[in-house]
């Protein structure tokens, strides 16, 4: 239902979570509309690709704050669902582009329409609040975001595939643990959680002594690591069966095991005892591009064939 403002005193404001205003708001007026989009001379302009040129228009009529979107390309979306219109109500997020904004009360005090400082979160160390879905914001491109303004906290991604942590500190990721996966290394569970194309994130608040930085390398030669580790494992997927093929180990072998290199014979291992790729992944104690690797070349050579 719509939000009754409890007081004459009280207005809405937009208070901008992440994306290129992070750490401003805005007021809304009560008199007139405001449009959000890409285009110079709209009331918030922003310059993001996946924003249209007018996107969406907020509009405050007496007591009720609403939002009409204006046929944007990439969609307008309130609290992760995408919407044409919505009633919003203090704490709603509104996420247009890659800018998440939370709807808030506030006070007088502050001019009409005009970005403000965020005050009540500028001396806070973590991002609080902000959520969305992995198929809108890939992975990659968040800890982009949040090594750029040097964030703290834990973010828990939650997939068919599980649920994972990941620990921000100063923008980097000192940690990552996965649910039932304790013999993970941080850098498998990364590295894994970047191949998710589905799945929800939200921020929470740090938990000290979880974000050591047990993951060494920088935050930028981590995320280049990061980038070539995807292009890499896009490339293989050719020379790869599905995740969950049943695999046999041909008897005799096509050559002697004791040929195989070390890493080479792990996997085969893996194969004999669990049946598939994913099963040999999950097991395999590297990431699942260098299990991936391995695997290939097994089935290259014919010691592995695809059932």
């Amino acid at each position: 239902m719509f939000f009754n403002l409890v007081s004459q005193e009280l207005h809405f404001v937009l208070r901008f979570l992440s994306g290129e205003r992070e750490g401003s708001a805005f007021e809304m007026p009560r008199d007139r509309e405001v449009v959000i989009g890409r285009a110079e001379g709209v009331d918030i302009t922003l310059a993001d690709t996946r924003v249209s040129r007018k996107h969406v228009r907020v509009n405050v009529a007496g007591h009720q704050l609403m939002i009409i979107d204006l046929g944007s390309r990439n969609g307008t979306f309130v609290n992760g669902e995408r919407v044409l219109r919505a009633r919003l109500k203090e704490g709603d997020q509104l996420r247009v582009g890659s800018c998440v904004l939370r709807v808030e009360l506030a006070g007088n005090g502050q001019d009409n329409g005009k970005p403000t400082p965020d005050r009540s979160h500028s001396d806070q160390p973590a991002i609080r609040g902000e959520s969305g879905q992995l198929e809108e914001t890939p992975l990659l491109e968040l800890l982009r975001r949040w090594m750029n303004v040097r964030r703290n906290g834990v973010v828990v991604l939650h997939s068919a595939a599980g649920t994972a942590r990941l620990h921000l500190q100063e923008g980097q990721v000192g940690n990552a643990e996965m649910d039932g996966r304790p013999t993970y290394s941080p850098r498998k569970v990364l590295f894994r959680l970047l191949g998710w194309s589905s799945g929800t994130y939200r921020v929470e608040s740090p938990v000290p002594g979880h974000a050591e930085l047990e993951l060494s390398r920088s935050p930028t030669d981590l995320l280049e690591d990061a980038v070539q580790y995807l292009e890499d494992l896009d490339r293989l997927r050719d020379q790869l069966p599905a995740a969950d093929a049943s695999m046999l180990v041909p008897s005799p072998p096509p050559a002697e095991i004791k040929d195989l290199s070390r890493s080479e014979t792990e996997v085969y291992e893996l194969v004999l005892k669990h049946g598939t790729l994913q099963s040999v992944m999950d097991h395999y104690a590297g990431t699942d591009l260098e299990a991936a690797r391995h695997f290939a070349s097994l089935l290259r050579q014919g010691f592995i064939v695809v059932v």
